[in-house]
């Protein structure tokens, strides 16, 4: 019986390798793919706040026009409604 435990020995040598083996690249996945993560977090965190930057220049930028030209904003708001109204219009008819 010592003989045949003897035997298996060498034989499950090569199983514990294999799973040390996989545990090593299960690991190495696993950093890579946080680190994949991470990375994809940061750039979409600075497009995010580039966004909200232009977001808020951009409003800024329109009311200091209809702050300065408030006819013509009143002329281009009226036009967009009547614009939406006859879209809305032909799209309930059709």
């Amino acid at each position: 019986m010592t003989q045949k435990t003897a035997k298996k020995a060498p034989q499950d040598t090569p199983h514990v390798e294999l799973a040390a083996r996989i545990d090593e690249v299960a690991k190495e996945a696993k950093s890579a793919l946080e680190d994949g993560v991470t990375g994809t977090r940061d750039t979409l965190k600075t497009a995010r706040d580039e966004a909200q930057k232009q977001l808020t220049l951009t409003s800024e930028k329109s009311a200091a026009f209809v702050r300065e030209n408030p006819g013509l904003a009143m002329v281009g708001a009226l036009g967009v409604g009547v614009l939406l109204g006859l879209a809305l219009r032909k799209a309930d008819r059709g």
